[in-house]
């Protein structure tokens, strides 16, 4: 008997090796006359529907979590992947070995098989990411890292470094996690995450104890951590050479320096009222249109854009609505230290169709660089969030009821596999996208704007 995980790149299907049962409301369960409760569960296949490729979802993951421990560790945590797949509403780990396995003892042991793969074993997530970042950029094109926040919202005050916090959009009770994401054409990965631990909770020893945080951690902000995962996933060596990240990054002269001195270019958004200047431009630059202009007096990047020329209309693949941009090359300036960083860089401005929004981004790209590209290289901020959303909504992203340390980023990680499972692998089985879900690859972002950028000329 097969299942089928309907997703926006092709259909997964997931067959179970032995035989099974059906429950009365269709579901299929193991027999518990196959003695599971004694032997480790066997471990659904999975594969696309073209058997012409020979990829299945079952290879990628057992090349994910490969040399992870013992073989009965590495089924668990394939299983936990597959649960997140198939299990409908809260993925909790209950709930998934309720629903393959269902609430006799086949269920219970199942159960009690990933919580210890998740919650105790010692297995390195990392590891994991690095495999699946090279999985992505496989046979594509040239990816973007994305580094953005993640917020898990919770109601207790259990689970490890939930806080009352600003969550993106309020203050609530929740766990935030900085992540690191692969964007390749229009989709994007998850290719690493770390917890933010807030100040109470590093000095309170007896809630660490309790969610047994390691020694080693120990406050952070946010843009180190950034920094952290940006440096593990440099050390990997695929080639990434631009980093996009979101305005509690951007804002931070600290953090552009480290994506800098990591050896990436980066475009991040900065905030309305960040300092900036006008700086001057090489009369030989290749943007005719831009206006040449001596050092200006340091103003906001919202009243410095507001003197800019705007192209209208720029409509791209993430954002179908109509609106204005602006751009110029200016130099930062850090508030705190009281003075510029040296290089000039591009500032690029984003209104929205009604005049009502607005986003600054900074870019460390040199001069040459074409416009458009630039606005294709934000367009991954957007797929970014589009995949944290699928992540969220369909994979139980926010479904972890444990509360260890070491299990909440093994959640991640399991995640962020059954992501690509759901999105990458299918694109290996030649399986063709739906005419619904088409999007189209980066390159045709900045294509798309090619027509606009004579426009500038």
């Amino acid at each position: 008997m097969d299942w089928v995980v309907r997703g926006p790149f092709g259909n997964l299907m997931v067959s179970f090796d032995t035989e099974q049962i059906l429950l009365p409301d269709g579901r299929a369960r193991m027999s518990s006359e196959q003695g599971l409760s004694s032997r480790p569960s066997p471990m659904p296949k999975l594969r696309f529907g073209s058997k012409a490729s020979g990829d299945t979802a079952r290879a990628l993951l057992e090349t994910l979590f490969e040399g992870l421990g013992r073989r009965e560790r590495r089924q668990a945590i394939e299983t936990y992947v597959v649960g997140l797949l198939l299990c409908p509403e809260r993925r909790t780990v209950e709930r998934i070995a309720q629903y393959l396995a269902g609430n006799g003892e086949a269920g219970n042991a199942m159960r009690q098989r990933m919580q210890r793969a998740l919650a105790l074993a010692d297995w390195d997530e990392s590891i994991v990411y690095a495999r699946l970042a090279r999985h992505v950029l496989t046979g594509a094109g040239p990816g973007v890292y994305v580094i953005g926040d993640c917020a898990v919202r919770k109601r207790g005050e259990h689970s490890p470094a939930v806080a009352r916090q600003y969550s993106g959009t309020r203050l609530e009770n929740c766990q935030m996690a900085t992540t690191l994401q692969l964007v390749v054409g229009a989709k994007a990965a998850c290719v690493g995450a770390q917890l933010f631990m807030p100040k109470k909770w590093a000095a309170d020893s007896a809630r660490r104890d309790e969610c047994q945080v390691p020694a080693t951690v120990t406050f952070r902000e946010r843009w180190q951590l950034g920094l952290e995962l940006l440096e593990r996933a440099a050390s990997w060596k695929l080639g990434v050479g631009t980093v996009v990240a979101g305005s509690d990054y951007g804002r931070c002269p600290q953090f552009r320096a480290g994506v800098a001195a990591l050896g990436f270019d980066y475009v991040v958004l900065i905030p309305a009222n960040a300092p900036l200047s006008l700086a001057p431009l090489n009369v030989t630059t290749n943007h005719s249109s831009e206006r040449l202009c001596s050092a200006a007096a340091v103003t906001s990047a919202e009243t410095l854009a507001l003197g800019l020329p705007a192209l209208e209309r720029r409509c791209s693949v993430a954002r179908e609505v109509e609106g204005s941009f602006r751009w110029a090359r200016v130099r930062a300036h850090d508030r705190l230290a009281g003075s510029a960083e040296l290089a000039a860089q591009w500032l690029l401005s984003e209104t929205s169709g009604n005049g009502t929004t607005a986003r600054f981004w900074l870019s460390s790209f040199p001069q040459a660089t074409p416009l458009y590209h630039l606005l294709g290289l934000i367009d991954a901020n957007d797929f970014a969030k589009a995949g944290q959303h699928v992540m969220r909504s369909e994979l139980g992203l926010d479904d972890f009821s444990g509360r260890s340390w070491r299990g909440f980023h093994h959640h991640l990680a399991c995640v962020a596999a059954a992501q690509v499972c759901r999105g990458f692998a299918s694109d290996r089985s030649g399986h063709a996208h739906s005419a619904n879900a088409a999007v189209q690859s980066t390159e045709q972002v900045i294509a798309a704007h090619a027509n606009e950028h004579e426009a500038l000329a």
